[in-house]
This record gives C-alpha cells, structure tokens and sequence, in this order.
C-alpha cells in the first residue's frame, strides 16, 4: 500500500492517474505521498467550457478531489487537449476558460499530444499520422502552448500571429480561412467531441453549411501570396489535408434502411414473430478498410432486426460464434469494458443537434449507456435483455424514441451506426470491429 511505501521510503512519491472509473474521488483518505494526476476525460462537448452543464461533472469531480488533496503539489491535471485535431477544432477560447479555472485546484498541468510522432514515417515512408495531423492544425498546437505560458494571452491575437510567423505573405488569406472555420465553429448549435473524424468535421464545418469554394479560394490565394519556401510548403500541406477530407467526404459510402412500422400486440421477445417482418442489417465489414476504398467483410456474422411502432424502436441482434472462445469476464459495476466480444449502438439525438445515445452490451451480461461521452446519463424507460447460447448471444432492445429525442412519424429519420468489436482467447491481443457500411465509432453516417 501507499502508507507502507512511505513508512519503507521515506520522502518518496507515487504518481497516479484519477482516469475513467477511478476519476470519481475515493470516499477513503489519500495517503500523504500520493501524487494525482486528475484526467477529465472524455467530456460530453468540448466547446463547452467545464463549468457548463454538460461537462460539469468534471469539475465538480475536481472540486471534491481537491477536498481530498489540499497539498497542490501533490494534485495536477492530466489534459488530453492535444488529440483530437485530425480536423483544426478550434478550441482555444475553451481552452482558456478551462485553464483559468483549472489553476484554483491544481499545482501545475500537464497535456498529452502526438508531438513525439511529429518526425517519423510509416513503414512504406510516408509521414505518420500524427505529422499529418500536425499539417493541418499546427495552428491550434501553437496557440494552446502559448496559453499555457500565459493563461491571460489575447486568443484571437494569438490565432492572428501564428498567421503572420508561419505565413508571412500569405498571412491575409490563411487568417480568413482558420478563421472562417473557427467563427462557424463556435456558432454552430453542434455539439464536438474528441471522437470526432476529420471527415464528420469537414462535412459539418466545409460542406454542409456552403463553405467549400470560399475556404479553397483562400487557399489558393494564399498559395500565389507565399514568397517565402518555408510558408509556401506550410501553406501547400494545409490545402492537401483540407482537400484530402473534402474527397472523402464527397467519395464517402452510406448505407440505409427503410424500418417497417409495425404495432405488435405485446412486447416481442427474442423468438416472436413479429421480428419475421423487421427490417435486417446483415452484413459488417471493417471500417479501416472502406477508409481505403475496399470492401472486407468481417469474420464474425452479425445480424440486427429492427421495427418500430411509432412510439418505439424494437432492436434485436445476434452475433454469432463459439463462445467457449470468449472470455467472459463478469463485468463489475461501472467498468462495463471487458474482453470479449461486445457491440456498441449509437442513436442521433434529432432534438440537440451533434449529440447521441450510445448503448453498449457485451457477452458476459454487461449494458452500459452513455449521452456522447457521458456516461452520468442513465437511461429511464429502455429495455435491454441478454440471451447467451453455445454459437452466439443475442441483444433485444425497446427503445422509447422520446427517449433518444425521435419522432420516427413526424421526421421520418433516424442516424444510427451499429459496430461490434470482438476479443478471443484463440487470438489474444487482436480485436476485430466492423460495422454497418460505412459507420464508425461516435461518427454516425448511417441513416434509417
């Protein structure tokens, strides 16, 4: 224990993280040589600051962790602000409202980023992910770096003498385009969080509200503008990554479904005859894959009925394989990640643009449900059942659509992805996902 480390070591410290589960502050005492590290991820918006509603739950968690730990010193907070910028989210703004208050509970801060990655190359030699990344949001990189100098820095002058340092005569046209995307960014009811895709972001931020052919404009101006090697190649990367997104949203693949209505005389249950009529999801392909353009079915079947009667949305699914392959590891209460094999079912919330619902059950019996990221929501009226047999298990669902914010009947629309990541003893350390074409984790492509 921590209290025997300290009587064996005098003086001596033992960093750990306050993450996920263990974000929550323990009703125990901390011991003296405990340092903390308080993690608050992953919020429900982040461009919310964390005192708004709903991200509030992190900072009343800090509030009651520094009750726990009035030594600063031994209380810092561990930020993820640097990941989530395949697409430039700018989020410096938010950052300093964050920051500023931050600074009454912490000693210090500290915030994990791809920079390590910057300079090396994938196998076949081209850059890495996170240099690519870095391309196009090298802007946020460097305003946030300069806000943890000076939490009081003018953010917006910020944003423009980045413009003027790495552009130089290209300043101008850069300055509208960063900041184009960042005035509708901040204007938009949609809610962002750190899942998002660079792709979901392109065609909310570029496409959807008519931004394409102004924002490439500025490009191009920018590129006749740069004198200078350096901006000109700063300002060349910047188009790639922003034509690169555009193409794959334009290229993008969706799949849809028309779900019957039907008004069953009870609610179903796994074998009823009314799912003889529902609408079928059959086939899961690997969504790494449909990224480059190919179709891979996974190897694990998988299978969703769906209906509705109008007032609710009856989901059934079956994943199919040996379970004396599956680790089943009871799930405890709040830790509903286990090995195994799992799905993950993600609903559009059509009355708050941007958010979701998300359910997730596993083999073992686990169910957990989450608002985006958030899991302080529980839901009220859902049912959800489990059945487990020797060649597959199965999920059934009642769905209230008030509950997730639908009016199949007045709208007629309804977002939703379906993906199923699976873990065998007979292939440790490999998962395998797949999806409804072409859907991702928290990006919901699909339409009903």
């Amino acid at each position: 224990s921590a209290d025997a480390l300290a009587a064996a070591y005098p003086g001596k410290t033992i960093r750990t993280l306050a993450y996920f589960q263990t974000a929550e502050p323990p009703k125990c005492p901390i011991s003296g040589n405990l340092v903390i590290g308080y993690c608050p991820y992953m919020r429900a918006d982040d461009k919310a600051p964390v005192y708004c509603e709903a991200n509030e739950i992190w900072i009343d968690r800090l509030e009651r962790w520094a009750e726990k730990v009035p030594d600063r010193r031994r209380l810092y907070l561990r930020g993820y602000d640097g990941l989530g910028l395949e697409f430039p989210r700018p989020l410096g703004h938010v950052h300093q409202r964050d920051w500023r208050l931050y600074q009454k509970y912490v000693g210090s801060m500290d915030h994990e980023n791809p920079a390590q990655l910057f300079d090396r190359t994938e196998k076949d030699g081209t850059p890495s992910k996170a240099a690519l990344v870095f391309d196009y949001s090298a802007i946020e990189y460097w305003v946030m770096s300069r806000l943890m100098w000076n939490v009081e820095e003018d953010v917006e002058g910020l944003y423009k003498r980045f413009c003027v340092r790495a552009y130089r005569e290209a300043a101008k046209p850069m300055e509208r385009f960063f900041g184009t995307i960042r005035r509708d960014f901040i204007r938009s009811p949609l809610q962002s969080t750190i899942g998002e895709s660079a792709e979901s972001l392109t065609r909310n931020y570029i496409l959807e509200n008519g931004r394409e052919k102004e924002l490439r404009g500025c490009l191009d101006e920018a590129l006749a503008a740069a004198k200078h090697p350096v901006s000109k190649e700063l300002v060349k990367r910047v188009k790639e990554r922003f034509e690169t997104f555009v193409g794959a949203v334009r290229n993008a693949r969706t799949s849809s479904l028309s779900v019957p209505q039907t008004v069953p005389p009870k609610d179903p249950g796994f074998d009823d005859a009314d799912w003889k009529n529902a609408g079928v999801i059959d086939r899961f392909y690997e969504p790494r894959a449909a990224k480059a353009g190919k179709d891979v079915e996974g190897k694990f079947p998988m299978r969703v009925d769906l209906f509705h009667d109008g007032l609710s949305l009856y989901v059934r699914a079956t994943m199919w394989e040996d379970m004396k392959k599956i680790v089943s590891v009871e799930p405890t209460p709040g830790k509903e990640d286990v090995k195994g094999s799992k799905v993950e079912f993600f609903f559009a919330d059509n009355a708050n643009p941007g958010t979701y619902f998300l359910f997730r059950m596993d083999n073992a019996g686990g169910i957990a449900d989450h608002r985006c990221y958030d899991d302080a929501w529980n839901r009220k009226d859902t049912k959800i059942a489990i059945r487990k047999f020797d060649d597959r298990w199965m999920a059934l669902m009642k769905i209230p659509l008030a509950e997730i914010g639908m009016n199949l009947i007045a709208e007629n629309r309804l977002k939703a992805a379906f993906i199923r990541v699976r873990e065998s003893t007979d292939a440790p350390g490999k998962t395998e996902y797949t999806s409804w074409k072409f859907s991702n984790f928290h990006d919901l492509l699909g339409t009903i």
